[in-house]
């Protein structure tokens, strides 16, 4: 084992003295620093060429405004807040119309049946919300059931509300002129 060894320490050394004459080489043989002549005498480098003119300019920057004109046409591209049919369309494609002003009217439905099943519903909820608090009072309800109640009767107005948009969303108007 120690012969192995030995043979690659052997290996390394020898490698690195080939090494250290190869990067010597330049050192010790080699032409002094401002020679640029080849051993025959002839210019290497940037001797061999010929002088070079150069010309200097400064340059200034200087700011430019650009003014760029778009012509193009607008176009409405409005859809429906609520899904339902146009019952009615009041305007012509070309007509000019006023911001404003109603251009289409939209079918209603079931609109108003479904606002008339929300009242009723609210009223259902207000008399649930009224006994739940009754009992309450009396020890027989706890707190929680008096909430669950009230968040009810709060989703009851919700959609009556709800629906009382639906129908006011029927008229489509002009968002612009």
């Amino acid at each position: 084992m120690s012969l192995k060894l030995n043979g690659q320490i052997a290996i390394a050394v020898a490698i690195t003295a080939v090494a250290t004459l190869w990067i010597m080489s330049g050192q010790i043989g080699g032409a002094a620093p401002g020679d640029t002549s080849t051993s025959d005498g002839k210019p290497t480098g940037a001797a061999a060429t010929p002088p070079v003119s150069v010309r200097v300019v400064q340059m200034v920057s200087t700011t430019h405004a650009i003014i760029q004109t778009v012509a193009g046409r607008t176009e409405a591209r409005r859809r429906a807040e609520t899904p339902c049919r146009v019952a009615e369309l009041l305007v012509r494609r070309v007509d000019s119309v006023e911001k404003g002003a109603v251009i289409a009217r939209l079918a209603t439905d079931d609109r108003k049946a479904r606002l008339a099943e929300a009242e009723a519903l609210l009223r259902q909820r207000q008399i649930e919300h009224a006994a739940a608090a009754y009992l309450a009072r009396k020890g027989y309800r706890a707190e929680t059931g008096i909430a669950a109640s009230q968040a009810q009767l709060d989703g009851a107005r919700a959609a009556i509300e709800q629906a009382r948009l639906d129908i006011a969303r029927a008229e489509i108007r002009a968002p612009f002129a």
